[in-house]
């Protein structure tokens, strides 16, 4: 078995769960505790253990919308969806599985409500503002390309490339229009409830269908030309507007019959580029998004005119209803304007346009570097961004402004490619020097020869030895590949650069995989029998070497293998297809810990292998399911980065505080539980923790089906000062007795603001520990006995990735008081429930340094049960309830022999749902 080392997630996911938590995990075997070392290092109370992005910010922006009552912007992106608040813009795509978004709607009659289409073809909604989103049945294969909402029927249409479809509002599953199957370019309703769709045959071209009962029956209408665009309706009357195949707007009043041409639209005209993109009408007024900004036709006007001086690709444009009316403008990238993301003016003639990308980290990146801890350097579209601050900032480069597509770096030198060609600076980004003015791809640099680079140059793979100033061909045993392009040219997927050798490096061509072991001098084979589109990633250190493959056409060629394979022997023996479920695109090998790496998918995902790639657990907390194109880590090991299609994203493990293991004590525990069960008998109430508590389930353990079972606390200190806490580990079965782990830790101070919390994101890899148990807490003083004046709290998350998507299902359980462990006889569990498909466990925690003996009794509506558990001293177990039919059901523990220091909780599971109930026993009065 194979347990993350500092790799806890503390987000809030949790609404789906798939499988059983805690009382599943109580049923697995006890494993044997590890030991560790003298001192080591706590998390951060925030910003470690979970993916978290800040940029780059902005991005190509496909939708905007405003709900008309509460005046919310949303904008859709490539990297999801995101609100517009005071503070800028926040991303709402938790729990959204494809955030490439194409279109968005929002409900005039019910603003909360909020629709999301992505270029997967998968349609989501959202009734709380974008908080959790649900799929409606997905229609059909094909990119959504427009929504619009008929509010006389309560009916929303969907636009997409394999037709049009219809649902209610309440998110019923879609319907297609039988009339409408083919390529729907646009779609759009009018107030009177009339529906027009635009569609495309590739024999007859563009049509236009027009319903007048609700999409009940539908007509032809006539088209102004045939090379038309986007549609939009009038929201006050029933005009509609359509885009012409010139810079011109066409409109019509009698539901398509006839159209009026609109005033020419004196936009620049882009080669290859609709002139214009988007219609938006607030009434009075049409806007016209093009690719020279935006432009307004006032209504009775003879000319349009430009809305400030706003140059980028308009795609989608919205106006706040509430005044000051504020308009929105989302531009795209093109190969003219590197300007992208949110523009916004006051709707005045006096204002101009000012980007607003605070918080719309969406950019596209497509390549990534780093070169220290908390340097960065990103290859996106819009030009190079880098970070020097571990990606809590972006900053552009003033000199780099074109779309960059390779990166490499060493901490000597950063290299990119552009239309340029290849530039290089020697100073972290700041400045830069064109070194080789010829288009290039799929950079390479040597980690231990500064000058070593490798590039695919005008069709030859090369390699310079002087920073790039002066190439030669590296192609030296590689196939040459008439195919693909002219003679002599090397077809190249993959071009990696070994982590560890500096003379090393691998390139995949149609032929396979091949390694230079002398500097590009000459190239041998190490994987046959597999083509360029086959081998996605390559990563290397050593004698490891990790391989990606995703077969690109296996009808044609015949099954081949897919997964990532690992050689532990620099190539001459591979492993069986690991991760067989997912297309990686990326790989990274700890260089700390070589064991350790991390592999990224085009769903979005990441995983993490612990054990050389034989299995790879799911690492994904945080992300927003944007395609992962690459991954870097530090040279410490502490910071991952993951370049996506919605931003970089960074995984910091990391350490602020320090614990100190304790040396081996067999009194100190029981001295303490005396201390604190006196302590215990003062408190007001059985719920009021005072200077110590339990919490009767920790650690971490593997499950079935792979999953992995782990636990964050939380802990807390009520006082203005710091406090000193001891933490003692029982683990399941205990043969250590009161010799057990102990650790101890100090608690930051308290304040009205709040504070005086830690959380511990998988505690028992942070503390060296394997398995699963309890934790006893106390606070103590500089001596180590029990701080009696001391009040702290604590609480345990159980949790494991979910089988369902990103972020992970959970169990919670709190504090157990020493009020509520005292010298007590009878607890009682309740709200218990044990039906077909459902289970429950009973856990008990023995305090005492003996031996112990316990009767269960299980009191169902429908049947009961008696059962013994032994629990040796200072130690926990777990026993499952016998599978009966016993409905609603308590659970009460009775300690055999006589009154002591105990523990005991119940968990019952819905098999189907994963639903569960956690209870705590609470003492019970003696007879």
């Amino acid at each position: 078995m194979s347990l993350f080392r500092k790799a806890g997630n503390r987000f809030k996911y949790g609404s789906m769960a798939s499988a059983a938590l805690l009382s599943g995990v109580m049923m697995f075997s006890t494993l044997a505790s590890a030991q560790t070392g003298a001192a080591a290092a706590f998390l951060s109370p925030t910003g470690l253990n979970r993916w978290t992005t800040s940029g780059p910010e902005g991005g190509s922006v496909t939708s905007l919308v405003t709900d008309p009552v509460d005046n919310l912007v949303y904008a859709g992106t490539s990297g999801g969806v995101f609100l517009r608040t005071s503070a800028g813009w926040t991303a709402v795509s938790d729990g959204l599985p494809d955030v490439a978004i194409t279109a968005l709607a929002v409900v005039p009659s019910a603003p909360s409500s909020l629709y999301a289409g992505t270029s997967r073809g998968r349609v989501f909604r959202s009734t709380n503002r974008g908080q959790s989103w649900t799929e409606i049945q997905k229609p059909v294969s094909g990119s959504v390309r427009s929504f619009a909402v008929d509010i006389t029927r309560q009916r929303i249409y969907v636009a997409t490339t394999s037709g049009v479809f219809v649902s209610q509002e309440e998110g019923q599953p879609w319907r297609n229009v039988p009339e409408l199957v083919g390529d729907a370019l646009s779609i759009a309703v009018s107030p009177n409830g009339v529906v027009y769709a635009l569609m495309f045959d590739r024999g007859k071209g563009r049509s236009l269908s027009v319903s007048t009962d609700g999409g009940a029956s539908w007509s032809s209408a006539t088209l102004p030309t045939q090379s038309v665009g986007a549609l939009t309706g009038n929201p006050l009357n029933s005009t509609i507007y359509i885009v012409g195949d010139r810079p011109i707007v066409y409109a019509s009043d009698d539901n398509g019959k006839t159209w009026r041409a609109l005033p020419v639209l004196g936009v620049i005209l882009v080669p290859g580029q609709a002139p214009i993109l988007t219609l938006l009408s607030d009434g009075s007024r049409l806007f016209a998004g093009t690719s020279d900004g935006l432009y307004v036709l006032e209504s009775g006007a003879s000319s349009w005119q430009r809305v400030g001086t706003l140059t980028a690709s308009v795609r989608a444009v919205t106006i706040t209803s509430q005044r000051p009316q504020v308009i929105y403008a989302g531009s795209i990238l093109t190969f003219r304007s590197f300007t992208n993301g949110v523009f916004q003016k006051t709707d005045d003639a006096a204002s101009d346009w000012k980007q607003d990308n605070l918080g719309l980290t969406a950019v596209p990146v497509i390549d990534l570097a780093v070169t220290g801890d908390l340097e960065a350097h990103a290859a996106t579209s819009a030009g190079f961004f880098q970070t020097k601050q571990g990606g809590l900032s972006w900053q552009k480069s003033a000199q780099v402004v074109e779309p960059v597509t390779s990166i490499a770096a060493n901490r000597q030198s950063v290299y990119l490619a552009d239309e340029k060609g290849i530039e290089r600076s020697g100073d972290g980004g700041q400045t830069w020097e064109i070194v080789t003015p010829r288009k290039a791809t799929h950079l390479a640099v040597s980690k231990g020869s500064p000058e070593t680079v490798y590039a695919n140059l005008s069709y030859v793979l090369s390699k310079s030895s002087d920073g790039g100033r002066s190439w030669k061909p590296a192609e030296v045993g590689l196939p040459r590949d008439f195919y693909y392009g002219p003679p002599g040219y090397v077809y190249t997927r993959v071009l990696e650069t070994d982590g560890e050798a500096p003379a090393v490096a691998y390139v995949a061509t149609p032929d396979g995989l091949f390694v230079t072991n002398d500097a590009g001098e000459s190239w041998q084979s190490l994987l046959t029998q597999t083509y360029a589109e086959d081998i996605r990633a390559v990563a290397a250190r050593g004698l490891i070497i990790h391989t990606a493959l995703t077969p690109y056409s296996s009808s044609q060629f015949g099954e081949r293998p897919r997964g990532i394979i690992t050689s532990l022997d620099g190539g001459k023996s591979w492993s069986d297809p690991r991760l067989r479920d997912e297309s990686v695109q990326t790989i990274a090998i700890d260089p700390v810990t070589p064991s350790r790496s991390y592999a990224g998918t085009e769903s979005g995902r990441v995983y993490r292998s612990e054990d050389f790639g034989k299995e790879w657990i799911l690492f994904s907390e945080g992300l927003r399911l944007a395609s992962v194109r690459r991954l870097e880590i530090s040279d410490s090991g502490k910071r991952i980065y993951a370049a996506t299609d919605g931003g970089v994203f960074v995984y910091e493990i990391g350490s602020t505080l320090l614990f100190q293991r304790l040396p081996d004590d067999s009194a100190r525990l029981p001295r303490l539980l005396r201390q604190l069960s006196t302590a215990g008998r003062n408190l007001a109430c059985t719920s009021c923790l005072g200077p110590g508590f339990v919490l009767p389930a920790v650690g971490t353990v593997q499950g079935s089906g792979g999953a992995v079972f782990k636990t964050d606390v939380t802990l807390t200190n009520s006082r203005a000062t710091e406090q000193g806490v001891t933490l003692m580990w029982l683990p399941r079965g205990n043969p250590s007795g009161s010799a057990v782990q102990t650790f101890r830790i100090t608690l930051p101070p308290s304040s009205e603001d709040g504070g005086g919390s830690l959380t511990l994101s998988d505690i028992a890899s942070e503390l060296g520990l394997q398995g699963f148990g309890s934790l006893v807490v106390v606070a103590t003083t500089e001596t180590g006995e029990l701080d009696n004046a001391a009040y702290i709290d604590g609480f345990a998350r159980v949790r494991s990735p979910s089988l369902c998507g990103p972020g992970s299902v959970s169990q919670s359980l709190p504090a157990v008081s020493s009020q509520a462990f005292g010298l007590q006889r009878r607890a009682r569990a309740l709200g218990l429930v044990h039906e077909p498909g459902s289970r429950t466990n009973v856990g008990i925690v023995n305090l005492d340094g003996v031996s112990r003996e316990f009767t269960v009794l299980v009191n169902g509506q429908r049947a009961s049960e008696r059962l013994s558990v032994s629990v040796p001293p200072f130690a926990s177990v777990q026993t499952a309830v016998p599978d009966r039919n016993y409905g609603a059901l308590t659970v009460t523990v009775v300690s055999s022999g006589g009154a002591s220091g105990w523990v005991a909780y119940a968990v019952s599971v819905d098999n189907a749902s994963g639903d569960s109930w956690a209870s705590i026993a609470t003492p019970l009065p003696d007879r």
